[in-house]
C-alpha cells in the first residue's frame, strides 16, 4: 500500500510516486487513447522526468497495462515451500493473487480503480490480449514448477497417483480459472474493492472445489 505509516518514508514516496505513474497513464488513456498518449504526456500529469519515469517503468505500455502476472518473489517462493500447508490450493491462490493483479503499490481503492481502466483500455486495444495471454501462460508455468518443487519436499501432501507435474498442473489450472471467475463476477460489480476481488476468488476456488468432488 502507497501510505503504509509502517513504511520508511523513502519506500512511501516510491510507491506514491509509481501509483501515480498508473494512476495518470491510464486515466489519459483512457481520455485520449492509447496511440495518443506519449510517455511525455504521462510525465508532465505526474510531474516528473523522463529519466524518473522509466526508473519505475520499462515503458508506456507497463505503465498503461501493468506488468502483471509476474513471476513470484524469491522470498515469496521460500515461505510458500517450507509450510506445510492445511489447504494447499488455497495457499496456491494466496500466492497467485499476490501476483496476478496489476496496481500492488497503490491502495485498495486506487488498484480497484486502475483494474477497471486497465479491462476498459484493454477491449479498446485488442491487440494487446495476445501479449497478456504469453504472460498468462507463463505465469501457469511458473506456479506449476513451484508446486512440483513443494511435492518433493511435501510428498505427504499429493492427493493423485500420478506425476507430480501432472497434479502440479491440474490445481494450478483449478487456481488460475478461479481468478478468472472470481475477476468476471468481481468486475460486474463496479463498486467492488480490491479486497472483494480477493474474496470473490477465494470463493470461485471453494465452488471450482465443491463441484469437482460432488460431481466424481
Amino acid at each position: 500500500m502507497a501510505n503504509d505509516p509502517e513504511l520508511p518514508l523513502r519506500e512511501r514516496k516510491r510507491r506514491q510516486t509509481h501509483a501515480s505513474i498508473e494512476d495518470h497513464a491510464t486515466r489519459l488513456v483512457l481520455e485520449r487513447g492509447l496511440d495518443i498518449v506519449t510517455v511525455e504526456d504521462i510525465c508532465a500529469a505526474v510531474g516528473i522526468s523522463r529519466r524518473t519515469f522509466f526508473n519505475y517503468v520499462e515503458s508506456k505500455n507497463i505503465a498503461v497495462f501493468g506488468n502483471t502476472p509476474r513471476s513470484p518473489q524469491p522470498d515469496e517462493v521460500s515461505e510458500f515451500l517450507r509450510t506445510k500447508h492445511a489447504k494447499l490450493p488455497h495457499a496456491l491462490m494466496s500466492l497467485a493473487l499476490n501476483n496476478a493483479f496489476s496496481g500492488e503499490h497503490t491502495d485498495a481503492v486506487l488498484r480497484a480503480e486502475l483494474l477497471r481502466r486497465r479491462k476498459t483500455i484493454s477491449q479498446n486495444n485488442p491487440e494487446h490480449v495476445s501479449w497478456s495471454k504469453q504472460k498468462i501462460t507463463l505465469f501457469q508455468r511458473e506456479l506449476s514448477a513451484i508446486v512440483v518443487d513443494y511435492f518433493d519436499q511435501h510428498p505427504d501432501l499429493r492427493v493423485l497417483e500420478t506425476p507430480a507435474s501432472v497434479e502440479a498442473e491440474a490445481m494450478v489450472r483449478i487456481v488460475i480459472s478461479a481468478i478468472l471467475m472470481g475477476y468476471h463476477q468481481w468486475a460486474s460489480d463496479e463498486t467492488g474493492s480490491y479486497d472483494d476481488l480477493a474474496l470473490a476468488c477465494f470463493h470461485a476456488l471453494d465452488i471450482l472445489i465443491a463441484f469437482a468432488k460432488k460431481s466424481s
